[in-house]
């Protein structure tokens, strides 16, 4: 049994005329930690995907696990591997990010606003609310408004999350700088144009 994971040699992928891959020699013991990092398109993904054998590799060789691959890929179908580097439509991976920054966008606020009424509720018990302007509503329609406040924040902070989301899979550079200044004045106007939500 040999003592490398992973052994590559002069491992290339091309798609067309674009070299996706360029000629990658790897050795990585058993039981060693390694990663691959890089900028968005240097080939990170494909690499992995021809070294599990989902994708043939242009030229080059390579073994996994002692295996020469990808002639053994069929053997990993079905395995934990294999399904971790199924590959998954960019769209579709954006869309399941955004929706986690949704659900922890809405999570949030209800968790810490349930959290302050069960507090208030024991310390001060039911009856009419105060609210930041001084007038006094039942509680129904304190619950109603917290409610809104809770909806408005989750609105802000999903929208918040997707624009992180876009300028994330913008590259590094003038362009991300740019949409980052943009995001920022716009909020700061949003924020010094409009009146005070409390009152």
């Amino acid at each position: 049994m040999t003592d490398l994971a992973v052994e590559s040699e002069s491992l290339t992928k091309r798609f067309g005329r674009q070299v996706a891959v360029d000629a990658v020699d790897l050795a990585v013991p058993r039981g060693a930690v390694y990663g691959f990092l890089g900028p968005n398109g240097s080939g990170k993904t494909t690499t992995i995907r021809m070294l599990l054998g989902l994708i043939r590799p242009t030229a080059g060789t390579h073994r996994l696990l002692g295996r020469p691959m990808p002639d053994r890929a069929a053997a990993n179908a079905g395995t934990l591997r294999y399904l971790l580097a199924v590959p998954v439509g960019r769209t579709r991976l954006l869309a399941v990010k955004f929706a986690g920054i949704v659900y922890g966008a809405f999570l949030g606020p209800l968790v810490v606003a349930l959290s302050g009424l069960g507090i208030g509720l024991l310390l001060f018990g039911g009856g009419d609310v105060t609210l930041l302007n001084g007038d006094q509503v039942s509680l129904f329609n304190g619950l109603l408004r917290l409610l809104g406040v809770c909806l408005y924040l989750g609105v802000c902070l999903s929208a918040l999350g997707a624009v992180g989301l876009f300028l994330s899979t913008l590259r590094p550079g003038l362009v991300s700088a740019s949409a980052y200044l943009v995001i920022f004045l716009s909020a700061a106007w949003a924020r010094f144009s409009s009146r005070d939500v409390t009152s």
